[in-house]
């Protein structure tokens, strides 16, 4: 971490994480620590979780992203999903 700039102003409190499961971390020498940072870089479905982790494989493998000037299939079902769950009331 000798190399990267800190522009957080954090201290690096575990110099070496070399894989996740779950909620959990694992460094170099195969310690276990709690995760409680996830959420800043949006993991709250944690670690290597295998059916999101195979979804997005198969992705990467059709179409990394498609702009605001395109659209597909999963575009379009992903904001169907999103536009059930909000409560829409439409001016008169």
């Amino acid at each position: 971490m000798s190399k990267i700039y800190n522009c957080t102003g954090h201290t690096i409190q575990i110099p070496n994480m070399v894989s996740g499961q779950g909620c959990h971390l694992f460094d170099e020498k195969g310690k276990q620590f709690l995760d409680l940072e996830s959420g800043v870089w949006c993991l709250a479905l944690g670690h290597s979780h295998k059916r999101l982790n195979q979804v997005i494989k198969d992705q990467v493998d059709a179409i990394m992203h498609a702009g605001y000037c395109y659209s597909n299939a999963i575009v379009e079902a992903a904001a169907a999903a999103l536009r059930a769950l909000c409560v829409f009331h439409p001016k008169p």
